[in-house]
């Protein structure tokens, strides 16, 4: 049977704790203890010890034996712990202004004593511009200047709620202390993992079976890493839950802001992450979210784009009305994950930007990227980014701009206005799937279809085309298929619910 806590016990001052921690918690127990007032003084006088128990000593029981007690008690401490009040304020200051991180503390442990030291400054009036506050934040962090780059572009604003949340997302799981860091060599996590699947899937040898299993389990659960926030976490270069980065065979060296003069690649400030045990990868993602827009990246030394995005703004551009001029180059590029790519042609690309036609000259790589708009690119538009009100004004006018999953600034350089006449043109032909056409014509015109409709499901659209009238066996077929397959209803989807409990199998 549980039974009341007693308060009956005074709190006991220790090196560990302050004078004045110690003063708070003797006001929080004379609220909550039954001890009779008259001997409160009596019980805190004998709940001390060294220096502060002779001072005790010195006061008569006589005096401590009375509803003033503790008072009496207390101010005959203040006279030898009790700090001045300008001393107070300057330790609390000194405390905060000397406070970094440390390797082997993690950063959420950091901001939370960050804030508790401030927090003892603002007691004492001396609180902080936001900004200042954010910037001091980010260098008591004790991050490597790549790293300090990467925080500051993802702060929309210079708060320091901001400033604490980016830190929290991008570092969260990076920066653990080495003693809670488990290594196991690439060969074993992928026999554990096999031996894991085994056990379950196999139901036929009863008992001896099941043993096996949960000692697999077991095993495989020693050999993972640790969990952050309910999950476990990942090798952030090759997203293994079975090692960090320190100990990743996948890993690269990070690459210096102040390289030598022999390096001419171009430096990119687009994470590439590698994932082997998926088949959507963060990159498809984002190209499919940039589809005919370009993404800004003030970090990018020269405008560049992939060859999928690419091919999916020609699948969109009309041939007869505007030319495309391609030649060969061979510019390198690094992207973060360290590795060097080489452009094989560069594009020039004719755009609509706002209301104004203008070209793109763009280096085209071999990776999952949509189209970068570089620094240089960016100046020669006189472009203007409102961080505050999310806005973007290119050659002196305001442009219509959307974000993606990651935060990035999206700018349409497609023309709407001509999109939609030709939809109004053409819109027969569009939602028209004759039996005659070939498959791979019919697919191409259901995702498209698909795309335009705000990623329908298949049941709305298949509702489409049959108002059109323009649906046979193999149309449905391909529906079916193409929003199964679509990576961006496959990340966005709502997860199917699972019971809590499994039912009887047998009767």
């Amino acid at each position: 049977m549980a039974t009341a806590l007693s308060y009956k016990n005074p709190p006991s001052l220790t090196k560990e704790k302050s004078y004045q921690q110690w003063k708070n918690e003797v006001k929080m127990w004379q609220l909550v203890t039954e001890l009779d007032i008259k001997k409160r003084g009596l019980a805190l006088a004998l709940s001390l010890q060294g220096k502060p128990r002779e001072v005790a000593l010195e006061i008569t029981p006589e005096d401590l034996n009375v509803d003033e007690g503790v008072d009496k008690l207390i101010i005959e401490l203040d006279k030898l712990f009790e700090k001045d009040k300008t001393d107070q304020a300057y330790a609390a200051y000194t405390a905060f202004d000397k406070y970094h991180r440390e390797s082997s503390i993690k950063m959420c442990d950091y901001i939370i004593e960050f804030e508790q030291k401030y927090n003892k400054c603002k007691k004492y009036d001396m609180p902080l511009p936001d900004a200042i506050l954010a910037f001091k934040l980010l260098d008591n962090a004790g991050l490597g200047e790549s790293d300090r780059h990467l925080a500051l572009t993802a702060c929309s604003d210079l708060k320091f709620e901001t400033m604490k949340a980016a830190l929290n997302r991008i570092f969260a799981s990076k920066s653990q202390s080495d003693n809670d860091i488990v290594t196991v060599k690439e060969e074993s996590a992928f026999v554990g993992e096999h031996r894991f699947d085994r056990g379950r899937s196999s139901r036929r040898f009863g008992a001896r079976n099941r043993m096996n299993r949960s000692f697999d389990q077991r095993n495989t659960q020693s050999r993972l890493n640790p969990t952050i926030n309910g999950s476990i976490s990942r090798c952030r270069c090759c997203d293994s839950k079975y090692h960090w980065f320190r100990d990743c065979p996948h890993k690269t060296y990070d690459v210096k802001l102040t390289e030598e003069q022999t390096d001419t690649s171009e430096t990119v400030n687009i994470t590439l992450i590698t994932t082997s045990q998926q088949n959507i990868t963060p990159q498809e993602i984002f190209v499919a979210e940039a589809f005919n827009a370009a993404v800004v990246d003030t970090a990018c030394t020269k405008t560049v784009c992939g060859t999928k995005w690419l091919h999916q703004f020609l699948d969109t551009f009309d041939s007869a009305n505007e030319e495309i001029k391609c030649k060969e180059s061979n510019t390198p590029f690094k992207f973060g994950d360290g590795k060097t790519v080489h452009s094989y042609q560069s594009v020039k690309l004719p755009a609509t930007i706002g209301s104004l036609k203008c070209y793109i000259e763009t280096e085209v790589v071999d990776c999952e990227i949509p189209l970068l708009l570089s620094k240089d690119s960016l100046k020669r538009a006189q472009t203007v980014l409102d961080l505050h009100n999310d806005k973007v004004t290119m050659f002196g006018k305001p442009v219509d701009v959307h974000f993606t999953s990651n935060g990035h600034y999206c700018i349409n350089i497609k023309d709407r206005r001509t999109g939609q006449t030709d939809s109004v043109v053409s819109e027969e032909e569009i939602l028209k799937v004759d039996s005659g056409f070939s498959k791979k014509r019919k697919r191409d015109i259901i995702s498209k279809l698909h795309k335009q409709f705000g990623h329908a499901s298949s049941e709305k659209l298949l509702s489409l085309l049959k108002s059109a009238g323009s649906v046979d066996s193999d149309t449905k077929a391909i529906v079916n298929d193409v929003c199964s397959k679509c990576i961006v209803c496959f990340k966005y989807q709502r997860p199917k619910p699972k019971p809590i409990v499994g039912l009887f199998t047998c009767k």
